[in-house]
């Protein structure tokens, strides 16, 4: 029996997203055909510019990749489903810890 095909909508990955962080909000917009960029819209706290927005991630079909220059990067994060246990700020995960070697 073939397996059936996930639809990728802005509702399924509001759902698959962790919640947003207190007195920010989100927006999915669809750039091309098959790629979502998520945002994230800062609180209004800004005095010298409004409207402050992060790029969180992208979604291409089923797959996140991490924002790079407020584009879709080739660096892939996870599955669209894993999504949930990604930080709230951001989709990026670090691959370093270390900060010993700044001096």
């Amino acid at each position: 029996m073939p397996t059936k095909r996930l639809i990728v909508t802005r509702e399924l990955i509001n759902s698959c997203l962790p919640d947003v962080p207190k007195g920010y909000t989100r927006s999915i917009e669809k750039v091309s055909p098959t790629i979502y960029r998520v945002v994230l819209h800062h609180p209004d706290r800004y005095t010298y510019k409004q409207d402050v927005k992060t790029d969180w991630g992208f979604i291409k079909g089923r797959t996140i990749y991490r924002p790079k220059s407020g584009k879709a990067s080739t660096d892939k994060v996870c599955d669209l489903l894993d999504a949930n246990e990604l930080s709230c700020y951001t989709c990026i995960i670090p691959t370093r810890t270390d900060h010993n070697h700044i001096k």
